[in-house]
This record gives structure tokens, C-alpha cells and sequence, in this order.
């Protein structure tokens, strides 16, 4: 029988989400949940050289609205912004130059919905991974999908999983920071990603 699991949408997620969909066959990315202020839905964090760094997608209108109808704000040059801090944290790392050009357009292209963007960045992220979940769309969940707490996955909330220290571009200035970005992991382990990930194991402490 299928294995199937609801998340909220999440701006190039964490280690976390990917870990979550870990022996499922089906993702559903929630589109009708109301947008929540400070969580991964628009922001992301990555290993710079001042150590984590958040990027934030600014967006309009963003209250009492489901995430599906949540417009990116495209008046302030974030995207330049977020393109050139992945490139300083990361154009020294082991698989940037591999992986560079499969986000680079991400970041030139303007997407009106950030549910849109979000969920063409996770099928992208997916298909690097070599990650056979297959990631959808319903406003209708069958009864055959998991509901999955989506406030697991929050930036306030420690992880609930056990990471095995790999190596970063700034280990020597700050030590090995977990649960970043997927790409940090990508960038940093490249093809091996998915099987780090699925590697570790689930800790309740």
C-alpha cells in the first residue's frame, strides 16, 4: 500500500522536509493552509561566512490568505540579493559549480505566487536528490495521505532528527551547523545528498 504525506510549502527547505518525505510515494505541498508569519514558507537558511544567513522572499498581502494565493514582492532586488549570498557562501563548496545552473534561473525569472515558485524549487530539489517521492498538488487529500503537523518543520523548533557532522565551506570558522538549506547539503555531499539524508536516524529527544 501507497505511503502518502501532506507538508506545508517551504522556500528551498531544510534538511527536514526532505528527511520527512523519506519512504513516502506521494508529497502533497498544502495549498489552502493561511500563510504563517517567521516559518520556512519564505525563508531559508544558509552557511555563509558569517554563519547562518537567512534569505527572506518579500511578499504582499500576506495575512489571512491561503499560501496559494500569496504574491512575491518583486519591488526590492531579493533575488539578486539571495543569488549573490548562495554564491559567497557557497562557490568554494565541493558541487556548486555542478548544480549552479539547474537554480541559477530561479533567480532571474519572476514567478508571481510564492507557492509557485516554492513547488517548482521542491520538484527540482527532488529530482537532484534522486528522491523517488513524487511531489503534487490538491486542494482534496485522500484519506490514503499522512497528515503531517506542518509546524514540525518551523526555524523556531529544534530538529527532530540526528545529523552526522559532513563537511562545510566555513567548519573551521563556526563548526558543522545542521539542518540547513538543501542546498547547503547538495552543495556540500553532491550526489551522495539523498543517502546522507536517509542515512540518519529519528530521535524523539
Amino acid at each position: 500500500m501507497e505511503k502518502n504525506i501532506v507538508l506545508s510549502t517551504a522556500y528551498l527547505p531544510p534538511v527536514d522536509f526532505f528527511k520527512s518525505t523519506g519512504g513516502f510515494s506521494l508529497c502533497l505541498i498544502d495549498p489552502t493552509e493561511l500563510y504563517k508569519k517567521q516559518s520556512y514558507r519564505n525563508r531559508t537558511y544558509i552557511y555563509s561566512p558569517n554563519g547562518i544567513q537567512p534569505l527572506i522572499i518579500p511578499i504582499l498581502r500576506p495575512y489571512n490568505i491561503t499560501i496559494q494565493d500569496v504574491k512575491i514582492d518583486y519591488k526590492m532586488e531579493w533575488q539578486r540579493n539571495h543569488w549573490r549570498a548562495i554564491q559567497t557562501a557557497y562557490n568554494n563548496s565541493p558541487f556548486f559549480e555542478f548544480y549552479q545552473d539547474y537554480f541559477a534561473p530561479f533567480f532571474h525569472q519572476k514567478t508571481p505566487f510564492l507557492y509557485d515558485f516554492n513547488f517548482e524549487l521542491i520538484q527540482l530539489c527532488h529530482k537532484l536528490l534522486r528522491n523517488d517521492v513524487t511531489t503534487y498538488i490538491s486542494t482534496k487529500p485522500s484519506e490514503s495521505f499522512e497528515i503531517k503537523n506542518n509546524e514540525i518543520l518551523h526555524p523556531k523548533k529544534s530538529s527532530v532528527y540526528r545529523y552526522k557532522p559532513y563537511n562545510q565551506v566555513f567548519n573551521d570558522k563556526f563548526g558543522f551547523i545542521p539542518n540547513l538549506s538543501i542546498l547547503d547539503l547538495l552543495f556540500n555531499v553532491g550526489p551522495d545528498s539523498y543517502s546522507y539524508i536517509m542515512s540518519n536516524f529519528y530521535t524523539n529527544e
